[in-house]
């Protein structure tokens, strides 16, 4: 998982790096402002996730988390993708969510309410796969509403689309309408277990098995030998912790000052520090075990290119012995 805290020419660097050492899947966060004003970009990631398509070879990129309820109206993402799967066929999924005041506020957006934000990423989503269909497409829905539309530029696969959730209801919103669960990590087990059985009822009450759904978990990790420096690295972009951006804030001047606020416990709560490569291959066998069946790492590591090589020398192969014997 990669954020704005690099440049767009540096996070396709690493993710270069990043196949070349063995990781398979990429995800780029889908925001108009950052969360902090100083030292970071906050580049459009479609165009971005398109020139990662024609770098790489084999990586299967998306967005974690597209909102398609205001700033993009739900057809043009759908063509968006389409697109993309229509040029590299099978590496594209797209993840979406109810969003963030940051990113639709600076718009000119009214910030809804979250029943009238969930109502709309429903409808979102049903127009999305409409289209994906490739046949013309009428619709008429409280928010949204199509009119003979048809994309003459249709994917050529079935393009995995994955719901954000944070909580119970969103969870089994996941369940009901999308192809997989996409969630940062709960800080507790209690909480997985919620979000986990929550997305569970959801798809058992449209019929689907759940075991056969992907439920994805993206993770905060920060690698350093050195504690207090991989500790240190997680502040930047921290203010993401604070309601404000998610609720009624869409400064980052604001950011700026939250992040002074954000306590070493709270750093500690929020990120997994690891010193060792056996500590990071420790934390990732338990998420696999909670549940889940794909960790998205959002590295917040002070030397990056550190942390992708110990992932290929030691993260790597111990997942690949262990499946070959299972």
């Amino acid at each position: 998982m990669l954020e704005g805290i690099e440049n767009p020419n540096e996070l396709l660097d690493f993710a270069l790096r990043a196949e070349r050492s063995g990781f398979k899947y990429l995800g780029a966060s889908d925001h108009f402002h950052p969360w902090r004003d100083q030292e970071t970009y906050s580049t459009f990631p479609w165009t971005w996730l398109s020139t990662v398509l024609e770098k790489t070879k084999n990586m299967i990129v998306g967005t974690g988390v597209t909102c398609p309820i205001l700033r993009y109206h739900p057809g043009i993402v759908a063509q968006a993708f389409a697109s993309m799967d229509y040029m590299y066929p099978g590496r594209v999924f797209l993840s979406v969510g109810t969003g963030e005041s940051l990113n639709e506020a600076p718009l000119g957006f009214k910030w809804p309410s979250y029943s009238e934000r969930k109502e709309r990423l429903i409808e979102a989503i049903s127009v999305i796969k409409k289209l994906w269909s490739g046949n013309f497409v009428d619709f008429e829905g409280k928010y949204y509403s199509l009119k003979k539309a048809k994309l003459y530029t249709p994917p050529k696969t079935n393009i995995p689309l994955y719901v954000a959730a944070s909580g119970p209801k969103s969870s089994e919103m996941a369940g009901q309408y999308g192809d997989g669960l996409y969630t940062i990590l709960p800080s507790t087990d209690e909480a997985v277990d919620v979000l986990l059985s929550s997305f569970e009822e959801g798809a058992e009450k449209v019929d689907r098995d759940p075991d056969y759904m992907e439920k994805i978990a993206q993770v905060e990790i920060s690698y350093s030998e050195d504690y207090a420096e991989a500790l240190n690295a997680c502040r930047p972009n921290s203010s993401a912790i604070f309601d404000y951006f998610f609720e009624k804030g869409y400064n980052p001047k604001e950011g700026d000052k939250l992040e002074k606020k954000v306590s070493e416990s709270q750093l500690k709560e929020k990120n997994k520090i690891v010193t060792t490569p056996q500590e990071l291959v420790s934390y990732c066998e338990k998420v696999f075990q909670a549940g889940f069946t794909k960790i998205l790492i959002n590295s917040k590591s002070p030397d990056e290119e550190d942390f992708i090589n110990i992932c290929n020398n030691e993260v790597f192969p111990y997942f690949a012995e262990k499946r070959s014997i299972e």
